[in-house]
């Protein structure tokens, strides 16, 4: 623990002169559409996998002890693609055949619905991150725009610190994927849209420079299994041996699951480090 609590802070050490760019997307839950597998070959996104919501924020460190300025969000929604709607519209025709059949609803079923609603999706509010309120209507905009938005996003964001950017999010690797799938897609859009005039080749270099480029990510999730997962099994047992505090037990009890397990999802580990819940699953709430 004292090793990878070294670590970590060896880390942020390197990376304090550059801008954070925190990031999360919610999507259809269908896969990350393949982009690029484990032997490097990169595969065709699944037709019914999208990104539903973009949600990100650029951070400038004054210090890690709790000086920031945030300098920018972004946060859109996205147009659902034919694929997807035409995937709900068979779901829907499968539930009704089945309740004429009188067959039980499956628990769990794996449905575009289920995603939708649980993010949200039709609830046209915008997060604001300082004050917890939803008040401006949130933008539905194409995959396009959205991607080329996002690759203005963290241009800005360097250009207005002078800083390099760092890319965190919480699980990296699904994120990451669900944004290089849209890339992939959103690439080939450019290109038929350029000879129409609708988007320009500059535009389109930029947003191919920008979201293929190396960048120095963080998963958050990895922080939490070095240093802090630790500390919850200390906490576990002191609640076992009946000497914990009311807050070490609290802790323990949010980030145990009944199998105890140690859950490592942002939901269990807001409630356990008392972040308060400004609308779990909409993609800058979660940032």
């Amino acid at each position: 623990l004292v090793d990878a609590k070294a670590g970590i802070q060896a880390f942020f050490d390197e990376y304090k002169d550059y801008v954070w760019i925190f990031f999360d997307t919610e999507t259809t839950g269908l896969g990350t559409g393949g982009y690029v597998q484990k032997t490097g070959e990169v595969k065709p996104a699944a037709k019914s996998f999208q990104v539903t919501q973009w949600g990100a924020a650029a951070v400038d460190f004054k210090s890690f002890e709790g000086e920031y300025k945030i300098v920018d969000t972004y946060n859109p929604k996205q147009h659902l693609d034919r694929a997807v709607k035409f995937r709900m519209g068979k779901e829907r025709e499968r539930a009704a055949a089945d309740e004429k059949a009188g067959k039980e609803k499956q628990p769990f079923e794996r449905t575009v619905e289920f995603p939708l609603s649980m993010t949200r999706y039709g609830e046209k509010k915008k997060y604001d991150p300082e004050t917890g309120k939803k008040a401006t209507a949130s933008r539905f905009q194409t995959r396009l725009r959205n991607t080329l938005g996002f690759a203005d996003f963290i241009k800005n964001a360097q250009e207005e610190t002078g800083k390099p950017a760092i890319l965190v999010a919480h699980n990296l690797p699904y994120d990451a994927k669900a944004i290089g799938s849209e890339f992939e897609r959103a690439r080939k859009e450019a290109w038929e849209l350029r000879k129409e005039k609708i988007t320009s080749y500059d535009e389109y270099a930029w947003m191919k420079e920008t979201l293929t480029g190396t960048y120095p990510g963080l998963d958050t999730v990895q922080v939490f299994k070095q240093v802090f997962k630790p500390i919850v099994e200390f906490l576990r047992y002191f609640v076992n041996a009946k000497v914990a505090t009311e807050e070490e037990e609290r802790m323990a009890v949010e980030l145990l699951t009944k199998a105890e397990n140690i859950s490592v999802s942002l939901g269990p580990t807001r409630k356990a480090v008392g972040v308060e819940d400004k609308g779990w699953h909409d993609a800058l709430a979660d940032v």
